[in-house]
């Protein structure tokens, strides 16, 4: 599998942080969002964007994130409904932190080092678990 990525993009470090989380060994294709090759993987030319083997392709981080996630057999991070919804719902809520530090704070995060930037943002989607100097447990997943 290859991730497509940008360096600032905070989503593609959320998805490594799963794959990491899950063991999934990721190939990375660096790649800006202006690039026309971009386009033959997802019609919205975003990144991060999951190329998989057979040439499927998976985008947006949280559709990657649970893709990555249902890899997995043991503890999910996404768990099963009623709490699924909460579990999503805190996503969406990281992500939106992520989208104001971003654009309104003008943080650049590829100038920041990558696990010091998500901690927050792995406290909250349940993938932190100190093996990376990130918080113990998560909020999702049932810890």
């Amino acid at each position: 599998m290859k991730l497509a990525y940008s360096p600032a993009s905070p989503y593609v470090r959320k998805c490594t942080a799963a794959a990491i989380k899950r063991g999934v060994k990721l190939e990375y294709m660096k790649i800006g969002t202006t690039d026309p090759a971009l386009l033959q993987h997802n019609p919205l030319s975003k990144v991060p964007t999951l190329i998989l083997d057979d040439g499927t392709t998976i985008y947006d981080s949280p559709v990657i994130c649970e893709y990555l996630d249902s890899l997995h057999a043991g503890r999910k991070l996404f768990p099963a409904a009623p709490a699924r919804w909460t579990a999503l719902r805190l996503q969406a809520t990281a992500d939106g932190i992520l989208e104001v530090i971003e654009e309104q704070a003008g943080v650049v995060f590829e100038d920041v080092l990558f696990w010091d930037e998500l901690d927050f943002v792995l406290l909250v989607v349940g993938v932190a678990d100190g093996e990376h100097g990130g918080a113990q447990g998560g909020i999702i997943g049932g810890q």
